[in-house]
């Protein structure tokens, strides 16, 4: 992600609205939990089907890191793995 503008910051409508639109951008909004009973259950069936597993192991003077996430379609992987690959790169991980 490039260094935020102020003037960008200011077309958003300031700081909180900008946050709100890059994290929309990126994929990361969760509506939260609906308010009627048929919504409820919708939403926490695709949380439940959405899992995240992380091991971490110490090996001499390197982490090693395994991952698996399990998305309710193909199409949420796949939206996933470009965010993570953006995510990765911007913390200058390499593929």
């Amino acid at each position: 992600m490039a260094e935020p503008q102020w003037i960008d910051i200011a077309a958003a409508g300031g700081i909180r609205e900008w946050v709100d639109a890059e994290v929309g951008k990126q994929g990361l909004t969760d509506p939260g939990v609906p308010a009627s009973d048929g919504e409820k259950k919708a939403y926490k069936a695709r949380r439940d089907e959405e899992r995240r597993e992380t091991v971490l192991y110490l090996d001499g003077n390197k982490v090693r890191m395994d991952s698996t996430e399990t998305y309710s379609s193909p199409d949420a992987a796949k939206k996933a793995h470009e965010r993570l690959k953006k995510m990765l790169a911007g913390e200058g991980y390499k593929e």
